[in-house]
């Protein structure tokens, strides 16, 4: 179907859209149960564990990839240059990828404890919790 100009195009596609729209709405249950048929297909589930199992590493270079924007490599870098430790605590434990939730910039490796800590304080008035501190600081027992 040829268009006079990209506006007639533009014009066309909107009303396909708002069909879509209209039908999904108006058979909304006979879409939720086959996602849900879908998703609960033991042959699919069960392929996805295998495909998982056969492919961690492709697996998860995949998700720091779509999460962080880094790759597996880029994760095994950090990790030797960090000797397996958390950046804060210094322990060895397992290690999640530490990202600044307003750039999304990456940082360094924390394990669980100091990731969640840190999430907590970025999250709450630090100038409290600096003022509290401080406050016990000067009060120290003999």
């Amino acid at each position: 179907m040829p268009y006079k100009n990209k506006e007639d195009k533009l014009n066309y596609l909107e009303k396909i859209k708002e069909r879509q729209k209209k039908y999904y709405l108006k058979n909304i249950e006979m879409f939720r149960e086959k996602e849900r048929r879908y998703r609960t297909n033991p042959k699919r589930i069960a392929y996805r564990i295998k495909y998982r199992e056969e492919n961690k590493d492709k697996a998860k270079d995949y998700k720091l990839k779509k999460a962080y924007g880094i790759s597996l490599n880029d994760y095994k870098k950090m990790l030797r240059k960090q000797n397996y430790k958390c950046a804060l605590c210094n322990k060895k434990r397992k290690l999640h990828v530490d990202h600044d939730h307003d750039t999304g910039d990456v940082r360094e490796l924390l394990c669980s404890r100091c990731n969640i800590k840190l999430g907590y304080y970025e999250k709450t008035d630090k100038v409290k919790f600096e003022m509290y501190i401080k406050k016990h600081k000067k009060r120290k027992v003999n």
